[in-house]
């Protein structure tokens, strides 16, 4: 089960600034879902300070965590000294063909959930990082994707990708399906919030939510299962 709690505090002693900012995220429903994978070799792309890896287990997987700011790299192996962490670009990943088990993508989507540096515009596309991605999966690998959804109303005045684009871009490489997490258009009081085993509880009514296919349209953010393409 996520410790929400712990995952906060991380942020706090380490960077709270970058703290994910929403109590209700969806990405603890993906650690949730990575807590229960053994034996695989797990890629986290844009890993920023490392919190998702850090709270995969490490003894039953390789887990591997990439971002281009040595700052975040220097923090993530602070608090996860059992992942192993490389400095690089999403677009151009230094790893073999078919290396890895499962790829993450958590709101880390090329120019859609960041700025991309102008110098590089040309070559730094959400187009790249899919087929990047693609290559350093095994063939009956997994990719988890989580993005928000340009149709929620917090993120219509911003570049944010709607369903229709995330479904052309998956499809030249991957089978996938979609979902929507947190359809709620109103953030929860902040008392509602601090009360970790209420807000365990909702984590487990959103995850629910995840089944009904309306969702991927109205919820907040995507989330994204994905199997490669046979070639």
């Amino acid at each position: 089960m996520v410790n929400r709690k712990r995952i906060l505090t991380k942020f706090k002693q380490h960077a709270p600034n970058l703290w994910w900012g929403d109590a209700f995220d969806v990405r603890f429903h993906l650690i949730s879902m990575l807590q229960r994978v053994s034996r695989k070799k797990i890629l986290d792309i844009g890993c920023g300070i490392g919190v998702i890896l850090s709270e995969i287990p490490a003894k039953t997987n390789w887990n591997v965590g990439l971002d281009i700011s040595r700052k975040s790299l220097k923090i993530a192996k602070k608090i996860d000294r059992d992942a192993d962490f490389v400095l690089g670009d999403m677009h151009f990943l230094p790893f073999s063909k078919k290396t890895f088990d499962y790829v993450i993508i958590a709101n880390a989507l090329s120019t859609y959930d960041f700025k991309i540096d102008p110098r590089i515009l040309e070559t730094s596309t959400p187009e790249r990082e899919i087929e990047e991605t693609y290559r350093v999966l095994k063939s009956h690998g997994t990719l988890l994707l989580t993005t928000p959804n340009q149709k929620y109303r917090a993120y219509k005045n911003l570049r944010k990708i709607n369903h229709e684009g995330l479904c052309k871009l998956l499809s030249l490489h991957f089978h996938f399906k979609i979902s929507g997490f947190n359809p709620i258009p109103i953030a929860l009081p902040e008392h509602v919030i601090n009360r970790w085993i209420l807000g365990d509880l909702y984590i487990k009514i959103l995850e629910m939510l995840l089944g009904i296919s309306s969702m991927k349209e109205i919820g907040k953010f995507f989330f994204v299962q994905a199997q490669p393409k046979l070639s």
